[in-house]
């Protein structure tokens, strides 16, 4: 499981959204896109790198 998460990985390239993300701190700390959120949400831009 490790060798495919890996390989997976490697087939993408990460970077932050233009949203600003809220740290919400309850007895849970979560990610939200706004500060009165009650659900998590963590957005990412994801974009596949081309292998020749």
């Amino acid at each position: 499981m490790k060798v495919v998460l890996s390989v997976l990985l490697e087939a993408f390239e990460f970077s932050p959204s233009d949203k600003d993300v809220k740290w919400n701190m309850s007895n849970v700390s979560y990610p939200s896109v706004a500060p009165s959120d009650t659900k998590p949400a963590m957005p990412l831009r994801v974009k596949a790198i081309k292998r020749d």
